[in-house]
């Protein structure tokens, strides 16, 4: 099974893509990391059409297992949602809510048929989408594929891998 690791917006989190890449080395022979176009050309955002796209002829789109930060979770969702993109599993850090409603994404919108089993790692006080505050948006949304983890913390970094993949063993099987 390939791990596909879709990390946050910013240019700095290609450190925590290569990060997590590390991490899950002794548990996934093939292992994508997506490197986003909009850290070449000096675009502030993310191109979630331009990423889907790349992604999937990179990988293919499904049989995998997505482990993503922030906006790179947002990608999945979207994939997901546009029915281009069918990851067997997804493990998401730090999904953000709040900033996806500052600037008019369609986040809750794209996970309203969204069937892929789901854990989400969430930060008790991220400032960019508190635990409560996401407990909060997808209850309104009813959805049984989703299992939210609460973790102490007052950041959006999610750089404890071991946390991480302590959190997310048994429902990956590593």
């Amino acid at each position: 099974m390939k791990l596909v690791i879709l990390p946050g917006n910013s240019k700095s989190n290609k450190e925590w893509a290569d990060a997590a890449a590390e991490a899950f080395s002794n548990s996934f022979s093939d292992i994508y990391t997506q490197s986003y176009s909009h850290w070449d050309t000096g675009e502030e955002f993310i191109n979630f059409d331009t990423e889907l796209e790349k992604l999937v002829k990179n990988i293919g789109s499904d049989d995998c297992i997505v482990v993503a930060k922030s906006a790179g979770s947002m990608l999945a969702i979207y994939g997901v949602h546009k029915k281009i993109f069918h990851p067997t599993k997804c493990i998401f850090v730090g999904l953000p809510v709040r900033f996806a409603e500052e600037n008019n994404m369609e986040l809750m919108q794209w996970f309203q048929d969204y069937d892929i089993p789901t854990i989400i790692i969430q930060n008790s006080h991220d400032p960019v989408t508190s635990f409560e505050e996401l407990k909060a948006a997808l209850a309104r949304l009813n959805n049984t594929n989703i299992e939210l983890i609460e973790i102490e913390g007052n950041d959006h970094k999610y750089d404890d891998f071991g946390l991480i993949k302590e959190k997310a063993k048994d429902f990956i099987k590593l």
